[in-house]
């Protein structure tokens, strides 16, 4: 099994989850400034495409998408979307607490509708249960976590839940 590049889109979030370090995943509190810019984002997806041809890999190019909440940097996350399909990646998982979901897709839903069939959705519901959610995640988003899944699933997304 080869390795899939991991980006970690922004620091930013809208929950305060007891098991997420500050920052997000693999990383610490930071700021805007602190994080790759557009650009730098792409040549890194280039050269990891790059080298997956020189290597003469078999196995699909997997950019794997996390932060903080990536959602909550739609144009950013847009532009890494769009790119990473144009230049060959051949999956993507998201990794995401859905939240915005619906949102970031009616923000460019030609985008969404170009890399749908690549994207994996990992969105994190860690309960049903309300109240055990709220104490979870610092939030009271569970029933707007179930609504852009089950909006994601109507647009034809994969799905995970995490």
């Amino acid at each position: 099994m080869y390795p899939s590049l991991v980006i970690n889109l922004t620091d930013k979030c809208n929950m305060n989850c007891q098991y997420c370090p500050k920052g997000g995943e693999n990383l610490q509190e930071l700021n805007e400034e602190t994080l790759c810019d557009i650009d730098t984002i792409k040549l890194f997806l280039k050269a990891y495409v790059d080298y997956c041809k020189r290597r003469k890999w078999k196995e699909k190019k997997v950019l794997r998408i996390t932060g903080g909440e990536p959602l909550l940097s739609a144009e950013r996350l847009h532009t890494i979307l769009k790119y990473a399909y144009t230049i060959g990646f051949e999956k993507i998982v998201l990794c995401t607490n859905g939240v915005e979901f619906e949102k970031c897709y009616e923000m460019s839903r030609g985008v969404w509708e170009q890399v749908k069939d690549i994207v994996l959705l990992k969105i994190s519901l860690d309960t049903l249960n309300k109240d055990t959610f709220c104490e979870m995640t610092g939030s009271n988003y569970r029933d707007k976590v179930i609504q852009n899944i089950q909006f994601a699933r109507s647009k034809g997304f994969k799905i995970e839940l995490n």
